[in-house]
């Protein structure tokens, strides 16, 4: 695949790709073909995701804390896969973004 940007980068330093996620396999279901590509042609790609996704469950007795910890493990063996080396979660309560001061105010 011809590489999608529009101008190809003069150095490493500008080979740089962030993406900004709600959630845990947000990147994956919108953009993991552009992202394995990408880490094909050298772009270094970050993952930032605002949340942990405790809360992406519809069964009531799970345990948040389980949770989180199995989509965040899931999530970092994702990016493996697609290349990425560099995952962080800020772990804003799930579901609440909209509200929350500190993240409006950034």
């Amino acid at each position: 695949m011809e590489d999608i940007l529009s101008e190809k980068p003069e150095s490493d330093a500008t080979k740089r790709i962030l993406f900004l996620c709600a959630h845990p396999d947000d990147v994956e279901a919108h953009a993991g073909g552009a992202v394995s590509d990408w880490t094909a042609q050298g772009y270094s790609v970050r993952f930032v995701f605002f949340t942990s996704g405790d809360k992406g469950s519809d069964d009531p007795a799970t345990d948040p804390q389980a949770l989180m910890q199995q989509r965040e493990d899931e999530q970092r063996r994702a990016a493996t896969i697609l290349g990425v080396s560099d995952v962080e979660f800020l772990r804003f309560a799930d579901g609440s973004l909209a509200t929350i001061p500190a993240l409006l105010a950034s």
